[in-house]
């Protein structure tokens, strides 16, 4: 038998610059080429990305329990994690359907909603580690933010999708991912 080469083309989502890496596998008869190579990620799936660290930091923080340092941990992450994706967003998803009629309502509402997480993200910072109200509280934190996940998720998503065209939903989540990468 004489040796063969295989190329395989595999979609590496989310990196902005194109990246190009080989992995060779050789064998006896068979050379593997394994080339990744960049696809681009639209708002959708960049936020989407973000919603699922949100979940799990969530499901973490309400795992813990008293004045812990993993408490802390978690919850410093959380809010950090929060604070710098609604900014994202804010500028970067919402800011260009407040134009749209039939976003601008759906819009201002996801902001609203942003606010009322820091809210209670500042209850959180006001009330002991230790204290039976933080963990509620956290709770509530956890119910609000996935009440928020799910509205973009299965409502916002939809609607956008048929206000914004192809290039503008890559162009921000280029920004928007350049903006959580530089803030984070």
């Amino acid at each position: 038998m004489n040796n063969s080469s295989f190329i395989i083309y595999i979609g590496w989502l989310g990196l902005s610059d194109q990246k190009v890496a080989e992995v060779f596998f050789k064998h006896t008869y068979y050379t593997i080429i394994i080339n990744l190579k960049r696809i681009k990620m639209n708002i959708f799936e960049a936020i989407r990305k973000d919603h699922d660290i949100q979940r799990d930091l969530l499901e973490k923080l309400i795992k813990t329990s008293g004045d812990t340092k993993q408490r802390d941990e978690i919850f410093q992450s959380l809010k950090k994690e929060l604070q710098v994706h609604a900014d994202a967003e804010e500028r970067h998803y919402y800011k260009p359907l407040i134009d749209s009629d039939m976003m601008q309502d759906k819009a201002r509402h996801g902001i609203a909603e942003h606010h009322e997480i820091d809210e209670l993200i500042e209850k959180l910072e006001e009330t002991d580690y230790d204290s039976s109200a933080w963990l509620k509280t956290a709770k509530d934190l956890k119910h609000k933010v996935e009440h928020h996940l799910e509205d973009e998720e299965q409502k916002f998503f939809q609607l956008s999708g048929k206000v914004l065209n192809e290039s503008q939903k890559t162009s921000l989540a280029t920004d928007y991912n350049s903006y959580m990468s530089s803030h984070r």
